[in-house]
């Protein structure tokens, strides 16, 4: 398989890295690297764990697609984890 089939590369820069000596050694490592670096991601958690994050991902993309602000979610949350901790702090009303 050619690379070229793979991964598309901008003309310019295939032409120099074609000049580049030892480049396809360097490649052929860094790529057999990568897939036991992917194998070993994917043997480290169970299928249900991954169709979890699979799932999530999902979530958050069509999330973002409707137009979900994270920014705004965030001053949510911080707000409300601010009204938290003050009632944590604020000493009970009630006493025995």
């Amino acid at each position: 398989m050619k690379l070229l089939s793979m991964v598309d590369i901008p003309d310019d820069l295939a032409a120099e890295a074609a000049q580049v000596e030892g480049l396809q050694d360097r490649l052929i490592f860094w790529l057999r690297a990568e897939v036991t670096q992917d194998r070993k991601r994917k043997s480290r958690y169970s299928a249900q764990a991954q169709e979890i994050v699979r799932g999530a991902i999902e979530r958050a993309e069509k999330m973002k697609a409707e137009g979900f602000d994270r920014e705004a979610a965030m001053d949510r949350f911080e707000e409300s984890y601010g009204e938290i901790l003050d009632q944590l702090d604020s000493p009970c009303s009630s006493e025995p």
